[in-house]
């Protein structure tokens, strides 16, 4: 049967492992700040990224506590306090000196081992830890598995399709789904509306309606793109002359035009 945690949680038991060892810190010549929070969550990088520490300078809170932040898919103690005293080296030598000056001499003092950018604990370093561990019990947190379900925002993959009206340039958009289905959105004053749809994408017009219009229909269905544009430039301009008592000139115009009369 595993042992009870001591601590209620994390944070609490993160809290103890720090005081345990800031005169570490205290030895190496150096100063842990008298407030820091620490905290098991994704660092500003986020779920996609691969940092699994982060250490926000005092200056950035409100009250003038550091903030550390350590990745939730890190449960193993021993890891988890290998990204904590990293992230406790930046806090004590300076947020802006990076991995290098007063970083790196605190680094090699206490102990740490490997590329700064990356580096943990060595063994004589682990070797003082364990027993700090070893007092603060279990650590009160699992592994969270980030391929879960989560209530995350789902990135948009639906391209939507711009459709506007001839006469008067209302625009909204749609789903090419959508049009496809049921057709062009209506403008509330002038009907039917044009959209931005690839020519193969267009829907087919419906049998039936108009007498005239048959013998165009398996035109338009059965030519080229060209045909499939002609077709549609005359139900536009066919729409704006049903719509007038007296057509304008310049719809008349294009009617022959269109029609090579």
């Amino acid at each position: 049967m595993a042992d009870k945690p001591k601590y209620p949680n994390r944070e609490a038991w993160l809290s103890y492992v720090t005081e345990r060892l800031a005169p570490m810190f205290v030895d190496a010549g150096a100063q842990l700040p008298p407030k820091i929070r620490i905290a098991i969550g994704f660092p500003s990088a986020g779920r996609k990224g691969k940092v699994v520490g982060e250490c926000w300078d005092g200056a950035a809170s409100d009250d003038g506590a550091f903030e550390i932040l350590i990745r939730p898919n890190q449960a193993e103690p021993v890891e988890v306090v290998d990204t904590l005293v990293h992230e406790l080296i930046h806090a004590a030598a300076g947020i802006e000196e990076g991995h290098k000056g007063e970083f790196k001499r605190v680094a090699r003092v206490l102990g740490m081992s490997g590329k700064l950018t990356s580096c943990g604990m060595g063994d004589a370093l682990r070797d003082r830890v364990l027993p700090i561990l070893r007092d603060a019990g279990p650590f009160p947190h699992a592994k969270l598995n980030e391929g879960g379900l989560t209530t995350r925002p789902t990135k948009q993959t639906a391209r939507m399709v711009k459709c506007w009206c001839e006469e008067c340039g209302y625009v909204v958009r749609s789903t090419r789904k959508w049009i496809i289905e049921k057709g062009a959105p209506s403008c509330p004053e002038h009907g039917e509306m044009s959209t931005d749809l690839p020519v193969e994408d267009e829907p087919e017009p419906v049998d039936g309606g108009a007498e005239a219009g048959d013998e165009g229909d398996e035109e338009a269905e059965d030519g080229p793109a060209e045909d499939v544009e002609k077709w549609r430039r005359l139900v536009r301009i066919a729409k704006r002359l049903l719509r007038s008592v007296e057509p304008a000139p310049e719809d008349l115009a294009d009617y022959k035009k269109v029609m090579g009369a």
